[in-house]
């Protein structure tokens, strides 16, 4: 009888139970893949392959099917192959940053839809400054536009971290137009020229070709057309700009002309000004090792000088590697606690920074002089925080003045703790 049970492993078992059978022990397979550089053997069945993939199907029926016994895949890794096979028999894997993108091109080499879509599904929870660009590519490859459109949100919200990334050549030059075009990248025309160059010479590596000034400006297509030059920084452009051989003689000539005597407009160049948004940072140190428990908020009382508009506001992530948390976040105005903003969200965080932005649904109008208490409600584990805090800061003309808020009973005040940070545009009537 045991060793009936052993012959007869199907019997009470689930499709995908005697799939994952065939496959792991390999029973009268029909095909062999040499996968990888070393040419890893992976054998497989191509009725379960056809039956899953238009592009297996084609493959297997095409006018070689018969003869087709190894096929050669140099451009995936075995292990992910592995992975999207035994999807593919069984729907069993799990998609984490660590293989989520070689996932996603194998599911796209060979038309695997639903692990498309759930690949996009996680990228959508794993934005960061070092992989938003090659996430934002991926949107426009799938076409998901409310990917799309979150990406490009992440980027407005974010774009200095994101220009100083090498993530930043992943962009093809049709993504990198959508993104240096709009009025809400707020970076100075000079961060942006920079980013430019950072760009250009990542996509040569990329090419493997030399990063001559001639082959940058191949790299960049039409995308210079699009830095806002009249608005730039006069001895900037002189002395960096114009030396580098960039432009054409014929827009150097007009932008110098313009810097001598300014114009109304130029053709060719945007004069409109674009969002400039703040960072203000109250601590000068980090420590590592703040807890939450029980539900305790973290809090600090704020005002301002001028009237601004918060867009967000900066959290401490996790010190011991990844972290979840959920964050509940909240702006109320002082003495009666009148709810200003409130904002809820899921925050993975991971090692290569310390710091993230929340972000509320629309910037809220602070008014000046008068207090604002900012709370914070965080679960998950210990996190970096900030220790030696500024009472009073002066970032972009604004003073902001900061204090122990009664509502803080997870022990943050003026000097240590949670809240670094808070992300503001000056209100344009103060400008």
């Amino acid at each position: 009888m045991d060793q009936l049970h052993e012959i007869d492993w199907q019997s009470r078992k689930s499709i995908a139970e005697c799939n994952r059978q065939m496959l792991t022990k390999q029973i009268e397979t029909d095909i062999t893949f040499l996968v990888g550089e070393h040419r890893e053997p992976i054998k497989a069945h191509k009725y379960v392959l056809r039956s899953r993939s238009c592009v297996f199907y084609t493959m297997f029926y095409g006018p070689l099917h018969n003869s087709l016994n190894e096929i050669r895949i140099v451009d995936i890794e075995p292990e992910i192959f592995k992975q999207v096979l035994l999807f593919i028999y069984c729907e069993d894997i799990i998609i984490d940053l660590n293989n989520v993108h070689g996932v996603l091109d194998m599911a796209k080499k060979f038309s695997i839809q639903s692990l498309i879509d759930m690949c996009l599904r996680r990228l959508k929870v794993s934005m960061s400054t070092h992989n938003i660009c090659t996430i934002l590519e991926n949107a426009h490859l799938y076409n998901d536009v409310q990917l799309k459109e979150k990406c490009l949100k992440f980027i407005f919200h974010q774009p200095k971290a994101v220009f100083q990334n090498s993530d930043l050549s992943e962009l093809s030059e049709n993504s990198m137009t959508e993104i240096i075009k709009s009025d809400d990248l707020a970076l100075s025309e000079q961060e942006i020229y920079e980013g430019l160059q950072r760009y250009a010479h990542g996509k040569c590596q990329k090419h493997g070709i030399e990063p001559t000034t001639e082959n940058k400006k191949h790299m960049l297509g039409g995308l210079l057309q699009h830095v806002r030059f009249p608005s730039m920084n006069r001895e900037y452009f002189t002395d960096v700009v114009f030396e580098s051989g960039f432009l054409p003689q014929e827009e150097e000539l007009k932008l110098l002309q313009h810097f001598v005597e300014p114009q109304q407009s130029i053709n060719g160049f945007s004069m409109e000004k674009r969002k400039f948004r703040c960072l203000v940072n109250r601590f000068n140190e980090h420590a590592t090792g703040w807890g939450y428990k029980r539900d305790k908020s973290d809090a600090i009382m704020f005002s301002v000088s001028k009237n601004i508009l918060i867009h967000g506001v900066t959290v401490y992530g996790c010190c011991q590697g990844a972290g979840k948390y959920e964050v509940s976040l909240a702006i109320k105005e002082a003495p009666y606690n009148v709810d200003k903003a409130i904002k809820k969200q899921q925050l993975e965080t991971d090692s290569s920074e310390k710091m993230y932005n929340i972000y509320f649904d629309a910037p809220i109008l602070i008014e000046k002089n008068k207090q604002y208490n900012i709370i914070l409600c965080m679960k998950g584990p210990g996190s970096y925080y900030g220790v030696k805090g500024r009472t009073e800061i002066d970032c972009e003309g604004v003073q902001f003045k900061f204090k122990k808020s009664t509502l803080s009973v997870n022990t943050t005040d003026e000097v240590r703790g949670q809240l670094p940070g808070i992300v503001f545009e000056i209100f344009p009537e103060e400008t």
